[in-house]
Formats: C-alpha cells, structure tokens, sequence
C-alpha cells in the first residue's frame, strides 16, 4: 500500500532554520519472498515483466497499467521494462482513488541487490488521472525501483487530481545495500503536464533515495494547481540524497526546464527546485523563451530555486543555476524575508 512520508527541506534563505514539508508517497511494506517472474493482468499488454509492452488497440485502460514485480526472485528484485505504444490512453475511472495510472515497481524499501525499471512512452499518449480528487497519492507515470529508475515520455499527455501527494511524473531509485550508484531520471515532453493536489505534490519528481543522481528534464506546458494551508506543491523537482530509508547518498541533482510555460499557484510554491543532501552538486538550468509563473497565497516562493544540506558550496558541490526564463513570482508581503517572493533563490545548509 501507498503511504505518506515526509521529507525535509529548508524554506527561508535567511539565518533562521524554518523547514517546509515535502510528502512523497511510497510503499514501504516489508519486502516478501516470491519465487515467480510477475503475471500481467492488463488486457492489451504482452510480455513479462523484463518487457512489457501495453498496445493502444481496442484498450482503454480504466484500471491503469500495473508491473508490480516486489516479489523477490531467488532473493534479488527482477528488472522491469515497460512501453507504451503511440496511441496508448490511459484514463482512470471514478472510484475509491488511490490510483497509480502507469507504474512499474521492483522494491518496497532496502533491497538486498539492485535491478533497474525503465518506462518508455514512445509518442502521442494520453494519461488521465483525474476522477478521484478526493483520494491521495494519484499519479500518472511511476516508478520505484531498486536500481536505476527511468522514465522517457514524448509527446504525452499528462492530468492528474488528488488531496495529497499527487503527481503527473513520480520515480523514486530506492536504496539497496551493493552501494552502486543508480540514476533516477525523467525526460517528458508533451502538449500539456496538469496536477491539481490540496497537500503537498507536484509536476515531476525524481528522487534518489540512494546512491546516484537524481534528474528532470522537461519541454512543454505545465500547470501546477494546489490549495490549502501549511502546504507545498512543486512544478519541477530533482532530490538526490534523500535519507528518509538510508544514510544520505553522493549524487548530483539537476532540473533543465527545456521549452513552454510553467505556472504555479499554491500555498507555499516552488517551481523548479534542484536539491542535492550530502555530496554533490544542484543545478538549475532553462532555455531562452520558457517562462515561469509563481504565486503563492500564503507565502511567496521561488521561481527557480537551488538547495544543499552539505552547509559549504564548494568546486565539487556547487549551486547553480543557468536561467534564461522569464519568470514572475508573486505572493504576500507580509512574511519574513526568506517567505517573499524570488526570482531564483540558491541556499546551503539547514
């Protein structure tokens, strides 16, 4: 089962140590001991779990898209490869909510060794996720994988609606105890991402929860809706570093924001945040002619924001971020400095 866990993040840029919340969902039920490749229960998708590929023929697929392969194998997780061929619609029925659109998934926590998911959305596909609004933990691509965890989408099609911890792109790279370095990568493109969320979630997510880098490249129009108090939402976000199951892994993270328009409008926003726990670096890059719109009802926040916990920027751990957008971050004026508004904000430490 999906559940809602909290990570920290530093909010002010001042001396003052005020933190903000990030929700993320995860499962993180004990691991079991399965001795069976996983069966596929998705009329119009063919294959086993090492290749998966879902066909837009006659199927609509109201109940979503589901590679769960938790279930050990001989002790170790199996690997997943997932596709989505041109045409493929998505579109979750109204229900008791709670609903992963597209997910593939090969760990629930630490794992004993590491075996990579990747999910390819090869052109022109619809995913719609947004019947439930009132349930938590709606997403439209995720992965949880206990190597290496990559999606690529072209020219997809993404809404999605929730109450908490909703997102239109999810992937976590969960930890394992080998130590070898896995990437968590996102690479979207599309007409249109759209999440509407009450507590705190998102556009895209990326975060490695181990070893690695933790990365988001995107192109294309994102919309980023949430309301409620006490709350965050985010339109681009890259965690390396996250700690929340194991000790705080190197890795770099890094959000390029390629083309379109990004608005945000929430409680506390942030709209494209690259935030790196321990050794490495955070960067923040965007194109010329992309545009981002910030406002926040109850705090002002960054358009672009780039964040280490390491405490010192150094050559080897460094912040930056490379902006070529023109970006308007509105918000209240009567918060303490580090809740104003920003253009683009860089921190160390927490």
């Amino acid at each position: 089962m999906a559940n809602v866990r909290q990570l920290r993040v530093p909010f002010s840029v001042g001396a003052k140590r005020r933190k903000f919340w990030l929700m993320a969902a995860s499962a993180l039920a004990p691991l079991s001991m399965g001795v069976s490749e996983p069966a596929l229960a998705q009329v119009g998708c063919s294959g086993t779990a090492s290749n998966t590929v879902c066909t837009p023929i006659g199927n609509t697929y109201s109940s979503g898209i589901n590679v769960d392969a938790t279930n050990l194998v001989n002790g170790f997780s199996t690997g997943i490869n997932l596709t989505l061929q041109p045409l493929v619609v998505v579109d979750i029925s109204g229900g008791a909510g709670g609903v992963n659109a597209v997910n593939a998934a090969n760990s629930t926590g630490v794992s004993p060794g590491s075996a990579d998911i990747a999910i390819n959305v090869i052109d022109n596909v619809t995913i719609n996720n947004a019947a439930n609004p009132n349930s938590n933990n709606n997403t439209g691509l995720r992965i949880q994988s206990s190597g290496a965890a990559i999606i690529n989408a072209t020219n997809t099609t993404i809404n999605v609606a929730g109450a908490a911890s909703d997102w239109g792109i999810l992937a976590f790279a969960m930890p394992n105890v080998t130590g070898t370095p896995h990437d968590v990568s996102v690479n979207w493109s599309g007409p249109s991402l759209t999440s509407a969320t009450s507590i705190e979630g998102g556009g895209i997510q990326a975060d490695n929860r181990g070893v690695g880098n933790a990365i988001v490249v995107a192109s294309g129009n994102i919309n980023v809706a949430g309301v409620g108090t006490f709350t965050t939402q985010y339109g681009l976000l890259a965690h390396a570093g996250d700690s929340l199951l194991a000790p705080t892994g190197a890795g770099n993270a890094s959000v390029t924001f390629n083309g379109g328009t990004l608005d945000m409008s929430a409680s506390r926003p942030r709209g494209i945040l690259a935030w790196v726990d321990g050794n490495g670096s955070a960067t923040a890059t965007t194109a010329a002619g992309t545009v981002i719109n910030v406002s926040g009802a109850e705090r002002g926040g960054p358009g672009v924001y780039v964040y280490s916990s390491f405490g010192t920027a150094t050559a080897a751990n460094k912040l930056m971020a490379n902006v070529a957008s023109q970006i308007t971050s509105s918000g209240p004026d009567n918060t303490s400095p580090g809740n104003l508004p920003a253009g683009i904000r860089a921190l160390t430490g927490c």
